[in-house]
Order: structure tokens, then C-alpha cells, then sequence
């Protein structure tokens, strides 16, 4: 019985580390993904300064 815990026990760390990483993952991309849309707003705001009239 006492294997049948540490085996739990383990399993739910694993879990838990799993679903850190993907939460960090998350975080990291949704940074990124916010951090290119203000990339691509920007841009053309910068491109239109530099036109010709």
C-alpha cells in the first residue's frame, strides 16, 4: 500500500510540473503574441511618416 502512495504521490508531481510548464508556456506566448500586435499596429503608422506626398 505504502508503494501504491509514493507512486501517487509521484504521478500527481508530475502532473503538476506538466501543467507549470504549459501555464509558463502560456504566459510566454500570450506575451509574445501581445508584443507582435503592437508590432503590427505600429508598423504602418511608421511606414506612413516616411511616404511621399
Amino acid at each position: 500500500m505504502i508503494k501504491n502512495r509514493e507512486s501517487a504521490a509521484r504521478s500527481r508531481a508530475r502532473k503538476q510540473a506538466y501543467t507549470n510548464e504549459l501555464e509558463n508556456k502560456i504566459s510566454r506566448l500570450e506575451e509574445e503574441n501581445k508584443r507582435l500586435r503592437m508590432h503590427k499596429v505600429s508598423k504602418p503608422v511608421f511606414v506612413h511618416h516616411f511616404q511621399e506626398p
